[in-house]
């Protein structure tokens, strides 16, 4: 039983770390977060026409692509009209930008086809060449992995969590929150120091943990990508995600507190002596025996 228990308790904390740290991602991955903090850190691209929200625009259609519908159609619908923006702005204003644009003459809109084959033709400094779509896609699938992930952790975790309870009590299930709670926090700690100190050094290890199989997460400091999700947006990311998850840790470790407490002396005592009493009320109300039946 004790083994149990203990087998329990551990992949029920590993468990629940994970979730911990997932609840931060899932914040990260939600489309408003996007939306704010492209808004917030996104600028104008005066090389290629491109305004604040043309930029903003297809940062949150690069999320949508990699997070959500992963329509490669709605995509390049973004850049498409960036692009045509772009170039009635050059056109109207005479604008010096630079080359590699799209030749999108004639191109209509809902043509997906034919604004796939424009953007063959051009830079990454206007569209999304191949290299980029590559690493969305493997954005995409690790996003779909995780998502079954943490729906099997989900479920590892209520079922260890029910037997922890009923093999050793609530006060187990309270030492696992708070241990999870805690090694989250710590773990967040030594990663917020990193990031203060070395930001891009931390971004670097991240994507060679999750992208080292493919290589194909560097760009250009004047690519279409970084212009759309720059250092300052993932820096944004970092804070949302490390917020998130402190503050679900933190919760935990609240909850594992009050469930692990032990009750208070004098609830037992009062326990205790209200069953003196009860004792003492039914002694007390037991019939008087008649003398003359003992002779």
């Amino acid at each position: 039983m004790r083994i149990v228990s203990g087998i329990a308790s551990a992949v029920a904390g590993i468990a629940l770390a994970v979730l911990l740290l997932a609840s931060g991602y899932f914040v990260c991955a939600a489309p408003p977060t996007t939306a704010m903090l492209a808004s917030a850190t996104s600028t104008e691209n005066a090389a290629t026409a491109f305004t604040h929200d043309d930029v903003v625009s297809v940062a949150c259609a690069t999320r949508d692509y990699s997070f959500g519908d992963h329509d490669i159609d709605a995509l390049n619908r973004a850049i498409y009209d960036a692009n045509v923006n772009a170039a009635a702005r050059q056109a109207a204003g005479a604008l010096t930008v630079a080359a590699g644009a799209p030749n999108l003459k004639g191109v209509a809109a809902d043509d997906a086809a034919a604004i796939q084959a424009a953007f063959a033709q051009a830079t990454d400094v206007y569209v999304y060449p191949a290299d980029t779509i590559s690493h969305l896609d493997d954005c995409y699938a690790i996003a779909c992995a995780a998502n079954v992930a943490v729906g099997v952790l989900a479920v590892v975790l209520v079922v260890c969590l029910i037997a922890c309870g009923a093999l050793v009590g609530r006060r187990r299930v309270g030492r696992v929150l708070q241990v999870a709670g805690i090694a989250v926090l710590a773990l967040f700690v030594v990663c917020g120091i990193w990031a203060a100190i070395d930001f891009y050094g931390l971004f670097v290890v991240f994507h060679e943990v999750f992208f080292a199989q493919t290589g194909n997460w560097v760009f250009s400091e004047t690519s279409l990508l970084i212009c759309a999700l720059p250092e300052d947006f993932w820096m944004g990311m970092g804070a949302v995600w490390l917020a998130t998850s402190a503050i679900a840790s933190i919760l935990s470790i609240l909850i594992g507190s009050a469930l692990a407490r032990r009750p208070k002396a004098g609830a037992r005592g009062n326990a205790s002596g209200n069953t003196r009493d009860n004792v003492r009320a039914a002694t007390s109300a037991e019939p008087a025996t008649d003398p003359s039946t003992t002779l």
